[in-house]
């Protein structure tokens, strides 16, 4: 085995290990905790770091840090192995192997929990680890290998990352029996429904903006952080709900969907996205690989 780049002076774990840190929090102010003794140890030994391995690591940004290319190529080559080590020590010391799945609440709500159950059928003794993510952040965290799997747009995975589609998010209009008399298509029946809305992002932008165009004022009665809170509210009757389709066999009740004016409607595809590498180097990675694409693609 060629041991050459393991030899050289200013490469070790505990070097690799705090660059990662410094990788996953952004800077080295908040990967250190604000500690000055620390701050000046990280920064050290990045620059060691860059010394041992003869490429840039991380560039000067404004007031902060920027990882470059190739410290993020590193950070997650370096987390993969981390995650093997660990791995051996947990079976090792017969501790569960653990795995992660990142998204955002709207797919992991509607596509990986209602399909666990069918997971743990087939690896009972894996831990999973959940993480609410906006899509941006999940595809970083999973370029990166700070994460095992991500639910997210199709076109948002990252480079050198394994995905297989699974379906497209289309919006809908969720109505109670009691307010479901129009048909939704227009911007007057729009107008007349209660409805719940997120309080910002794409959709709630997409909405102010065609009420706007159509020159009416939308009965906004519900400002919701989750699509999941806006279709437990329309469950319940208050109100009428705009969220995406794929939530809405996850809510019990009668609950009618009535089409959106053309304007509103829109598919956006989402897909299951690994690091093959990272994968392939953790125990019973294969094994997982296996049981989510089965239950889930």
């Amino acid at each position: 085995m060629n041991t050459d780049v393991l030899s050289r002076t200013g490469l070790s774990w505990d070097r690799l290990r705090n660059f990662c840190a410094v990788a996953e929090a952004g800077s080295i102010v908040k990967a250190a905790g604000g500690d000055p003794v620390r701050q000046s140890l990280f920064s050290r030994q990045i620059r060691e770091l860059e010394g041992a391995l003869e490429v840039e690591l991380v560039r000067r940004q404004g007031r902060g840090l920027a990882i470059t290319e190739e410290g993020r190529r590193l950070a997650a080559l370096v987390r993969g192995q981390m995650a093997a080590l660990q791995d051996f020590d947990d079976e090792c010391r017969n501790r569960p192997v653990r795995f992660s799945m990142a998204g955002s609440n709207t797919l992991l709500d509607a596509v990986f929990l209602p399909r666990l159950a069918e997971i743990r059928k087939r690896l009972p003794s894996v831990v999973w680890r959940i993480a609410h993510m906006q899509t941006k952040d999940a595809a970083r965290a999973l370029g990166e290998g700070q994460v095992d799997f991500a639910l997210l747009r199709a076109d948002a995975v990252p480079g050198r990352v394994e995905k297989r589609k699974l379906g497209s998010l289309e919006w809908v209009s969720a109505v109670p029996p009691d307010l479901a008399g129009g048909s939704g298509a227009s911007p007057k029946a729009l107008a007349a429904l209660p409805l719940a809305l997120p309080i910002g992002g794409e959709l709630r932008s997409l909405v102010d903006e065609y009420a706007a165009k159509a020159g009416v004022r939308l009965r906004v009665v519900l400002e919701a952080d989750s699509f999941r809170q806006s279709l437990q509210a329309a469950a319940a009757g208050v109100c009428a709900a705009i969220v995406p389709s794929i939530l809405m066999p996850t809510v019990a009740g009668s609950l009618r969907t009535l089409p959106l004016p053309p304007a509103l409607r829109s598919s956006t595809p989402y897909a299951l996205a690994w690091r093959r590498r990272l994968i392939d180097t953790r125990r019973e990675g294969a094994a997982v690989l296996k049981a989510v694409l089965a239950a889930i693609g």
